[in-house]
């Protein structure tokens, strides 16, 4: 439950949620976390190649975990799986306004 506060899931919609929806909700925001971390690295990278004579790889100057667990999957899943992130957030919160909770 706290990962999913952490992802912005109020703590009366985590008791109403299917555990697939949250395991959605938890990789959208490790994927978004993980993409900021990436375009950190790019900036820094860049920073450093500007004042290097021999740089290294972009993978070698800052590893991140996450760098081989997406490469097989195509950009269009990532989008597909922002929507479907987006629809089931939208679907509870309309949920909760029905409910009287606000």
């Amino acid at each position: 439950m706290v990962r999913a506060v952490q992802c912005g899931v109020h703590v009366r919609e985590f008791w109403d949620l299917t555990w697939k929806e949250v395991m959605v909700v938890i990789k959208g925001y490790e994927k978004r976390m993980t993409d900021k971390l990436k375009s950190t690295r790019l900036i820094c990278y860049m920073t450093y190649c500007a004042n290097t004579q021999n740089p290294v790889s972009l993978n070698s100057f800052m590893p991140i975990p996450d760098d081989y667990v997406y490469e097989d999957i195509e950009d269009d899943d990532d989008e597909m799986s922002a929507e479907m992130v987006k629809m089931l957030i939208d679907n509870q919160r309309k949920r909760y306004n029905q409910m009287g909770y606000a």
